[in-house]
């Protein structure tokens, strides 16, 4: 039994895998997955993980197929047995925190990012929405993935002034932080170039990546490369660096 007093969490799966994202697309990472999300994108790629899992995948290679699980919820020393196996002694480049969305449970990030911090880069996956809960464990963070969630491919309302202020405790805390937009067939230019002027009044030097969508959950189709390209010159009238990159592991079977 975990003491009630000591933090815990619900996981959705711990596992070793490659980055297919962004511009750090490449690296072996130890990926730490949350449960729950208070959004519901229409891309969405891991439903499952929008609600608290009774109990936590783990998987040895990134490749799809088997594993073990472990009981929800997760203490630290736990999560740390998991990720040193998950890891197998080889080197990685960060633990990536992703979800989900992780800081829907941001008191145990705090208690073990902390402790995380001065051993391991830490790589983090939020969707932009929560800046006063990023600013808890800003200092703990090496690298921000930061979402920009657009009307035109993940639904909802637009959230430029959370997006804005997410962006802006990320750069005062002087991590490497880059911003990802997924971008599909009715994206416009409109939208694309006020993700460029958003980042043009916070910090001009982040890199925005155009991400095309992939087909899952509600989305059928991605986009094609003229468009692609239309949208990808449009940002370079307002920002320098404006990189068009897909999904790179669901090329190649991973997780």
């Amino acid at each position: 039994m975990v003491p009630e007093s000591a933090p815990i969490a619900y996981l959705d799966e711990v596992f070793p895998g490659i980055q297919g994202e962004g511009p750090y697309v490449g690296v072996r990472q130890v990926f730490v997955r949350f449960s729950g999300c208070p959004l519901d994108c229409a891309y969405c790629d891991s439903q499952r993980t929008r609600r608290r899992s009774e109990r936590c995948t783990i998987a040895d290679s990134d490749a799809a197929g088997a594993t073990s699980t472990v009981s929800n919820p997760i203490d630290l020393p736990l999560l740390q047995h998991l990720i040193a196996a998950a890891a197998g002694g080889a080197p990685i480049h960060s633990i990536a925190v992703t979800g989900g969305e992780p800081l829907v449970q941001v008191d145990f990030l705090a208690a073990w990012l902390a402790r995380l911090a001065n051993d391991q880069k830490v790589y983090f996956e939020a969707s932009g929405i929560m800046p006063e809960r990023m600013a808890l464990i800003a200092p703990y963070v090496s690298i921000c993935a930061m979402d920009m969630k657009l009307r035109s491919t993940a639904g909802g309302v637009p959230r430029w002034t959370e997006h804005e202020e997410f962006l802006r405790v990320c750069s005062k805390a002087g991590m490497d932080v880059y911003v990802k937009a997924v971008v599909g067939m009715d994206t416009s230019v409109d939208e694309v170039q006020t993700c460029a002027r958003l980042i043009e009044r916070i910090r001009p030097e982040t890199v925005l990546i155009l991400q095309p969508v992939s087909p899952a959950h509600r989305v059928r189709s991605g986009p094609d490369v003229s468009l692609l390209a239309g949208l990808q010159r449009a940002a370079l009238e307002i920002i320098p660096d404006v990189r068009v990159i897909p999904q790179t592991h669901k090329m190649i079977g991973a997780r």
